[in-house]
C-alpha cells in the first residue's frame, strides 16, 4: 500500500490504512510517503514519527495517547474547563486530575516526597545521540516522572531499542532516575551523589529511613556520618561507581526490597 500526502492524514486514518495490509501469513508493506520534511507542520510530523514508533500489534491505545497529546484533549480537559493543561504540561496534568477525582472519592491522596537529586558528575542525553531538541526535552519528561523502577528500566529498552548502545552519560542519567525513584519510596527529600561520597536528606517526620540506611551502609562496610536526617556515606578510593552503591543502599533500606 502506498499512501501519498501521509502528512495530511490524520493519526487514527493512517492507522486504519496500515491495518488493511497483510492478512495471517501473508506479509505486506505500507509506505508512507510524504513531501519535504522540513516543510510539513509540527503536527504532521510527530503524527508521521508516530505511526512509525508503534508498529508493533496491539499498539492502538499507546498511538490514542499520542494522538491525544498531538491535537490537544478538547472542552473536557481544555481551557474552557480546566485552565490552561499546556501550561503544566499533560502529565503533571493527568496526576493532578487523578488526585482531585481520589479525593472527591474520598480516597486517601497523601503528600509526596518529591526526591531532589544532586550530582556532581555529567549525566544527560547528549544531542550528538539524539539530536532531536523536542525529542531530547520529551524523553527528559518521561524519565523525570516514571513512577516506579519498571518505568525507568521500560525507557532504558525503549531508548536502547530506538538509538542502539546508551552513552555512558545517558546511562548516568537513567541510573540516577532510579536513584530519584527509591529515594521517593523512602521519603527522602534529598540525594546527593558525589564522587566519593552518596548524602540522604530524609523529609521531615520519616527520619527512619535514614535509620535504615545507615544499618544498610554499616552492614557493606561503608564508613558513615550521621547529623540529624543526613546520613553521609563515605565511598572507597576507586573501583565504586556512587549511583551504582547509592542504589544497592536504597534498595537494601526499602521495606521490599525492591
Amino acid at each position: 500500500m502506498l499512501i501519498h500526502n501521509a502528512g495530511s492524514f490524520g493519526l487514527a486514518d493512517l492507522y486504519q490504512l496500515r491495518g488493511r495490509v497483510g492478512r495471517a501469513a501473508d506479509q505486506a508493506w505500507c509506505y508512507l510517503l510524504v513531501n519535504d520534511p522540513s516543510s510539513m507542520s509540527e503536527q504532521a510530523r510527530k503524527r508521521i514519527q508516530a505511526i512509525e514508533r508503534f508498529s508493533e500489534l496491539a499498539s492502538g491505545f499507546n498511538l490514542a495517547a499520542m494522538d491525544l497529546e498531538i491535537r490537544g484533549a478538547g472542552n473536557v480537559l481544555g481551557a474552557e474547563q480546566s485552565g490552561h493543561m499546556a501550561s503544566v504540561g499533560y502529565d503533571l496534568f493527568m496526576d493532578m486530575l487523578r488526585d482531585a477525582i481520589n479525593e472527591l472519592s474520598g480516597e486517601e491522596t497523601g503528600e509526596k516526597t518529591d526526591t531532589e537529586l544532586k550530582y556532581s558528575m555529567e549525566a544527560r542525553i547528549p544531542p550528538d545521540f539524539i539530536p532531536d531538541d523536542r525529542l531530547r526535552l520529551r524523553l527528559y519528561r518521561r524519565l523525570s516522572s516514571a513512577s516506579d523502577l519498571a518505568e525507568v528500566s521500560a525507557m532504558a529498552a525503549e531508548l536502547t531499542d530506538r538509538f542502539g548502545g546508551l552513552p555512558l552519560k545517558l546511562r548516568r542519567l537513567i541510573g540516577l532516575m532510579r536513584l530519584k525513584v527509591l529515594g521517593r519510596s523512602l521519603d527522602l527529600r534529598l540525594v546527593w551523589v558525589r564522587s566519593a561520597a552518596v548524602e540522604f536528606t530524609a523529609a521531615e517526620g520519616f527520619e527512619d529511613s535514614i535509620t535504615r540506611l545507615e544499618a544498610a551502609a554499616t552492614a557493606g562496610g561503608y564508613r558513615v556520618s550521621t547529623r540529624g536526617s543526613v546520613l553521609k556515606v563515605l565511598l572507597p578510593k576507586g573501583g565504586v561507581d556512587p549511583i551504582e552503591a547509592g542504589e544497592a543502599l536504597l534498595r537494601a533500606a526499602s521495606v521490599d526490597g525492591t
